[in-house]
């Protein structure tokens, strides 16, 4: 099977509690978001894909991104690892990312928190 899913994986390694995070605009614990952001190998959402449900800080140069597309939220992108570099707000489907997000590639990845 062609596809990694990088849920399962950090769901084998968490906690068998889900952790609260904490906020740091109002110092308040919250719960992860219910986002998702799938990255695909290939151009038109086609190919591998990379599954992410939390923030992942160092995706690995290994997997090329081609496209990608979000559910339940806006997600941050960027080119670079810890989230440097060139970064965008992306949310829907973006069938190229060159064009349609303005990246040639995804090496950092998290949800968008939205403020209350």
């Amino acid at each position: 099977m062609s596809h990694i899913v990088l849920g399962f994986v950090l769901a084998l390694l968490a906690p068998t509690t889900t952790p609260a995070v904490q906020d740091s605009t109002l110092g308040q614990p919250r719960m992860p978001s219910a986002t998702t952001l799938t990255l695909y190998a290939q151009a038109g959402l086609e190919g591998p894909t990379l599954f992410l449900v939390e923030d992942v800080s160092n995706i690995s140069d290994s997997f090329r991104t081609e496209s990608l597309k979000t559910s339940g939220g806006a997600w941050e992108v960027c080119d670079r690892i810890n989230y440097q570099g060139q970064c965008r707000i992306t949310e829907g489907r973006k069938m190229h990312l060159d064009s349609d997000v303005g990246l040639r590639a995804v090496r950092s990845a998290r949800p968008v928190v939205a403020r209350d």
